[in-house]
């Protein structure tokens, strides 16, 4: 049987999914764990930090964007939009949580996860 990638704990600094520990931004679906996660200034989302993203086969992205939530401008998350997909920016630990709720409803999701969480 597959394992199901689920976040079994965060705290500011680091995250645990399954036996796996991050302490630098990362990506994650049931089935894939995409670590680090490099973003070009954590700051504020660019096009090519989401890019990524884009070629993961999710119906529903969630992006952490790290203490608090982020919503960059619509030119950043158009191509998510064009190919279907659902984004959504939160906080990081908002994410976490959102996230896990998706899985055990067995939906395809993935997650964008940026550190620190909180």
């Amino acid at each position: 049987m597959a394992t199901i990638n689920v976040i079994l704990e965060f705290s500011p600094l680091r995250v645990m999914v399954g036996s796996q520990s991050f302490d630098d931004s990362f990506i994650v679906t049931p089935d894939t764990v995409i670590s680090p996660w490099l973003r070009k200034n954590r700051g504020t989302l660019s096009n090519s930090d989401l890019f990524p993203l884009l070629a993961l086969d999710v119906d529903i992205l969630l992006v952490g964007t790290g203490p608090t939530q982020e919503i960059p401008g619509p030119s950043v998350y158009r191509a998510f939009v064009d190919k279907g997909m659902s984004i959504e920016f939160m906080d990081s630990a908002a994410a976490c949580r959102t996230y896990n709720i998706l899985v055990g409803e067995q939906r395809r999701v993935g997650a964008g996860i940026t550190l620190p969480v909180g």
